[in-house]
């Protein structure tokens, strides 16, 4: 019987940033931070969404 084995690939800028960010969340599941401080970490942690392509259909102008 075969193994599947999923890749991951990491939503964090680093190996540290996962470690600062994995910290944060636990201080945010404690009550010690809120939505917002957690929200900045988010955003100082984890890579940018990526803008996808608006897709436009062939009819319209």
């Amino acid at each position: 019987m075969s193994k599947i084995v999923k890749t991951v690939k990491s939503k964090h800028r680093s190996a540290i940033m996962e470690a600062v960010h994995e910290g944060a969340w636990d201080l945010f599941i404690l009550g010690f931070i809120d939505k917002d401080k957690m929200q900045k970490y988010d955003a100082l942690c984890l890579k940018p969404i990526p803008d996808s392509p608006v897709s436009r259909s062939s009819g319209s102008v």
